[in-house]
């Protein structure tokens, strides 16, 4: 008979109470029972699956199938334990379908949760109900058809926790999960929906939209294999490509698709697939890569050791700092490459505990052999490494050739022996050019005096001009060599650093210079001074030198220095600047050097260490030193301390 879905009641001819006319609708088509008994058809009603009750106006029961009888027993369904779908609700009396179809309604089919001694634990039934009137329309009873649908809430509660399930796990994974009706072309995402910064109402055509961000280089690729799917050549893939996000910049992902459904051609209607993003993962390989690069490029051998001291990994640098391929080192016990040397193999023992206690080693320094014999003495840095439990696996080992290197160490120690040893000849020389040499000097000098004295008279102009040659070459050779013992003297004593007020400094040094500033009729003009960090003496001697200068190299008019100081960043910058002769400036590289004279003694006195020694003072400040001029439009010397304090005290 296959199972009831619509009961028509017919027309009950007058005075013909047990006859009915109806039609009965089933998945095999429509039969209609004429005007019989209810006994003659109840064999075929038992044979539906649905439950079929008829009642009349006083609700008594007229037709009570087998299926009803399974469903309620033998109570009539006015009085069964009947609630609404959350199995809490209980139908109002009044509400009750064969009420319902009674006053008239016809109610659709509604679902209810039904209790009865044969299910105590209640199930769920589909009620239709329907009245039943005669051929004025009078109604004289109803009818009512009960379809249980406990199998089908089973199935529908259970996907509904899938879906649940689906969508809570889309969401805690890092994985961008998505579900695509080939029929429909309409997708639905899950998951990571906003790690790319698209909301669904971006989501054009789920095929165009896809495909539209794949990076363009990727996309013949995925295309193919995609095609493949759609086609039934495979049944997934599975590969790693670019995807643009919303702001436009691209991440790596690794993407999969799979056929979930096939239509009766076997040709598939859904897919289902999901991509992660592994872009961090992507960077990470791409460094290593990188630090793998480095490691087989770089001169320094680079290999790694377990516990045991099995090698396990030996770049190129190894190969050729040791003399043995990767193929003759790794798996060999790192001993092979050891110098019978017990003293430096107990001190290398030594450093294990500390390795294994997580600390790396900087250049330890240990002799080593290569393949061909040769020994070399070798810079260690030792860093252990970790497995994924964090517990220390073995070692990384880089190690450089230092042997060449120590060799010009050690000639670097024999050469700055011996320059102390010339700087110490060097004072000795600058004690005896002050005493033993000044000391006769001295005495030829006065003598020379004496002579000019009492004999000037006695001579004629050839004697008198000798004299004066020799006074005049006394004095010169006497400011020579003050001038070659200061220079000397500036390194020979320790930098005394103190906060010092040049502006102080500058007002001292005209008492010093008062004589000569005088004679020449100078003005000494002194801008803004700070208070440095600087060593008091040899400061006071940079600024009378270059003063000095200033008074020496003028013509006509009178000399006219200026001194000012400026904070320049992390130094100050001084100058000294004069209105004299000037200087080419292709000579500019060469006045600070020693003995360096511009101009001869006949027309400007001097020495040429007045701006080395400047120079001097200022290297050991560790400042720096230059000049701007130009013949006939004056000279600036500059010159910058460091701003050790970082302190301007002016007032």
């Amino acid at each position: 008979m296959g199972i009831l879905t619509k009961l028509f009641p017919g027309e009950m001819g007058l005075g013909h109470p047990s006859g009915m006319k109806l039609w009965l609708q089933s998945g095999t088509g429509q039969i209609a029972f004429d005007e019989i008994d209810a006994g003659e058809w109840t064999p075929i009603l038992n044979s539906l699956s649905d439950g079929l009750i008829l009642i009349d106006t006083s609700a008594n029961t007229k037709v009570f199938n087998r299926a009803a009888l399974k469903l309620l027993g033998r109570k009539p369904l006015n009085q069964c334990a009947l609630f609404h779908s959350d199995k809490i609700t209980q139908f109002d009396p009044e509400k009750m379908p064969l009420k319902r179809a009674l006053a008239g309604e016809e109610v659709d089919y509604i679902e209810a949760f039904l209790r009865t001694p044969a299910y105590p634990e209640g199930i769920f039934i589909e009620i239709g109900a329907a009245p039943i009137r005669d051929q004025w329309g009078h109604i004289y009873g109803a009818v009512a058809l009960l379809r249980d649908i406990s199998k089908r809430k089973i199935a529908e509660e259970e996907l509904r926790h899938s879906k649940f399930r689906f969508e809570t796990f889309s969401h805690m994974v890092n994985d961008y999960v998505w579900e695509w009706d080939l029929l429909s072309d309409i997708s639905w995402r899950q998951g990571r929906r906003n790690a790319y910064g698209y909301c669904e109402e971006e989501i054009r055509s789920a095929d165009k939209w896809w495909r539209e961000k794949i990076h363009p280089e990727d996309r013949e690729r995925i295309f193919s294999l995609h095609e493949e799917l759609i086609n039934g050549i495979r049944p997934s893939w599975r590969a790693e490509y670019r995807w643009r996000k919303n702001d436009g910049s691209y991440v790596y992902v690794i993407g999969q698709a799979h056929v979930t459904r096939r239509d009766e051609h076997n040709r598939p209607i859904y897919i289902m697939g999901a991509s992660l993003d592994i872009t961090d993962r992507r960077v990470t390989e791409e460094r290593l890569a990188q630090l793998a690069l480095i490691v087989e490029s770089t001169e320094d051998a680079v290999f790694s050791i377990d516990l045991n001291r099995t090698i396990l990994s030996w770049n190129q640098g190894a190969e050729k700092l040791f003399g043995y391929t990767a193929e003759e080192a790794i798996g060999r016990d790192a001993g092979f490459l050891g110098d019978p040397d017990a003293a430096v193999e107990e001190a290398a023992s030594k450093l294990m505990p500390k390795i294994l206690n997580g600390e790396s080693i900087q250049r330890f320094e240990m002799w080593r052999k290569k393949k061909n014999g040769e020994r070399m003495l070798l810079s260690y840095t030792v860093s252990p490494t970790k497995n994924e439990k964090g517990e220390v696996a073995g070692v990384c080992v880089v190690a450089r050739d230092i042997t060449d290197l120590r060799k010009a160490e050690d000639e670097v120690r024999r050469l700055a022996s011996n320059l102390a040893r010339s700087n110490e000849e060097l004072k000795q020389f600058a004690y005896v050019a002050s005493h033993d040499i000044s000391e006769p000097l001295r005495t030829m000098s006065n003598f020379a005096s004496l002579l000019k004295m009492d004999y000037l008279n006695r001579l004629d102009s050839s004697g008198q001009e000798s004299v004066n040659f020799i006074i005049d070459a006394s004095n010169r050779m006497k400011h020579l060599i003050d001038s070659l013992l200061n220079y000397s003297q500036v390194e020979q004593t320790s930098l005394n650093l103190q906060r010092v007020d040049c502006a102080l400094l500058i007002e001292r040094l005209k008492i010093d210079l008062k004589s000569s500033l005088e004679n020449s009729k100078a003005e000494l003009i002194v801008g803004d001074l700070p208070t440095v960090n600087a060593d008091e003496v040899q400061l006071n001697q940079l600024f009378q030198n270059f003063i000095s200068n200033a008074l020496k190299f003028f013509r006509n008019a009178p000399p006219r220095v200026t001194i000012s100081g400026k904070r320049d960043g992390e130094e100050w910058i001084f100058s000294v600047k004069d209105e004299g002769i000037g200087i080419d400036p292709n000579h500019h590289g060469r006045i600070f050097q020693t003995f360096q004279r511009l101009n001869s003694n006949g027309e400007f006195p001097g020495g040429g260490l007045g701006l080395a020694t400047c120079k001097k003072i200022v290297d050991r400040h560790g400042g720096r030193i230059w000049v701007e001029s130009f013949p006939g439009h004056g000279t600036t010397f500059y010159f910058s301390i460091p701003a050790l304090l970082g302190i301007d005290q002016r007032e």
